[in-house]
Protein backbone atom coordinates (compact mmCIF):
# COMPACT_ATOMS: atom_id res chain seq x y z
CA UNK A 1 0.00 0.00 0.00
CA UNK A 2 1.27 3.43 -0.85
CA UNK A 3 1.69 6.54 1.43
CA UNK A 4 -0.91 8.32 -0.02
CA UNK A 5 -3.14 5.80 0.91
CA UNK A 6 -2.03 4.94 4.47
CA UNK A 7 -2.62 8.75 4.97
CA UNK A 8 -6.03 8.72 3.60
CA UNK A 9 -5.15 11.41 0.80
CA UNK A 10 -4.14 11.55 -3.23
CA UNK A 11 -1.16 10.95 -3.86
CA UNK A 12 -0.75 14.88 -5.83
CA UNK A 13 -1.69 16.13 -2.05
CA UNK A 14 1.05 14.19 -0.77
CA UNK A 15 3.51 15.22 -2.82
CA UNK A 16 2.28 19.14 -2.45
CA UNK A 17 2.82 18.79 1.16
CA UNK A 18 5.72 17.05 1.14
CA UNK A 19 7.37 19.77 -1.48
CA UNK A 20 6.15 22.20 1.00
CA UNK A 21 7.65 20.92 3.85
CA UNK A 22 10.87 20.95 1.59
CA UNK A 23 10.79 24.65 0.97
CA UNK A 24 10.30 25.18 5.16
CA UNK A 25 13.77 22.91 5.47
CA UNK A 26 15.63 23.75 2.24
CA UNK A 27 16.57 20.67 1.68
CA UNK A 28 14.77 17.80 -0.80
CA UNK A 29 13.61 14.88 1.66
CA UNK A 30 13.20 12.37 -0.52
CA UNK A 31 15.17 10.82 -3.59
CA UNK A 32 13.28 9.36 -6.65
CA UNK A 33 14.43 6.09 -7.55
CA UNK A 34 13.82 3.46 -10.02
CA UNK A 35 12.25 1.52 -7.81
CA UNK A 36 10.27 4.49 -5.80
CA UNK A 37 11.72 7.04 -3.19
CA UNK A 38 13.99 6.75 -0.41
CA UNK A 39 14.02 9.24 2.21
CA UNK A 40 17.43 11.76 2.48
CA UNK A 41 19.54 11.81 5.20
CA UNK A 42 17.77 14.97 6.57
CA UNK A 43 14.50 13.12 6.37
CA UNK A 44 15.83 10.43 8.23
CA UNK A 45 17.30 13.39 10.99
CA UNK A 46 13.89 14.82 11.26
CA UNK A 47 12.08 11.77 11.52
CA UNK A 48 14.49 10.49 14.66
CA UNK A 49 13.73 14.73 16.16
CA UNK A 50 9.93 13.50 15.86
CA UNK A 51 10.21 10.32 17.09
CA UNK A 52 12.35 11.36 20.33
CA UNK A 53 10.15 14.12 20.66
CA UNK A 54 6.78 12.01 20.59
CA UNK A 55 8.77 9.82 23.07
CA UNK A 56 8.95 12.88 25.31
CA UNK A 57 5.57 13.91 25.01
CA UNK A 58 4.57 10.63 26.11
CA UNK A 59 6.68 10.36 28.83
CA UNK A 60 5.08 14.01 30.28
CA UNK A 61 2.05 13.20 29.81
CA UNK A 62 2.78 9.76 31.62
CA UNK A 63 4.40 11.95 34.45
CA UNK A 64 1.22 14.01 34.88
CA UNK A 65 -1.13 11.39 35.20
Amino acid sequence: MGAAKRFGAEQPTLWRHIAELEAQVGSPLFKRTGRGVLPTAVALRIANAAREMEGGAVAHEARLR
